[in-house]
């Protein structure tokens, strides 16, 4: 997840909208774990939205780290 509200999906950009679709493009199934790095800066709201539309898309498993 970038700062400016894209996300990589396996080194592909895309807008945070369309990520349960980039997920699905990326070849993860529904049962797949999703993890999300996320940038400095990220708030419990960006963990929300992201959730959301993974949840959406049928995801339910999705895992939030920070870089080390």
């Amino acid at each position: 997840m970038f700062s400016d509200g894209k996300v990589s999906v396996n080194g592909r950009v895309a807008v945070l909208k369309d990520l349960g679709r980039a997920v699905k493009r990326a070849g993860a199934k529904t049962s797949t774990a999703i993890t999300v790095v996320l940038p400095q800066g990220a708030t419990q709201a960006d963990m929300m939205k992201v959730t959301k539309l993974l949840r959406r898309a049928g995801y339910a498993k999705v895992l939030f780290t920070r870089p080390r």
